[in-house]
């Protein structure tokens, strides 16, 4: 897991670090999904956040059953506002 600071607030670049972090620390890498791709952009959900999506797809389906998977990060504190699944 890379290492960040946020003592001058939070980049986009630094927003995508702590999102593949978070997906590591709960286990991602070892469940039946596939997580990708990540895009960030400002949240239109949460005012002073950032908005990390990742493509997914399940390992064990055989059709091609696209999913992302989205974190809101706050752009001054580097914490979690929010995370879940969506239809793509």
């Amino acid at each position: 897991m890379e290492k960040i600071d946020i003592s001058n607030g939070v980049s986009q670049k630094e927003a995508v670090i702590i999102a593949q972090n978070y997906l590591i620390e709960e286990g991602f890498d070892e469940k039946d999904i596939n997580i990708y791709k990540a895009t960030a952009e400002d949240s239109q959900l949460f005012d002073k956040c950032w908005a990390i999506a990742f493509d997914a797809t399940y390992k064990t389906k055989s059709e091609s059953s696209l999913e992302w998977y989205v974190i809101h990060i706050d752009k001054k504190t580097g914490k979690i506002k929010s995370h879940g699944w969506g239809p793509s």
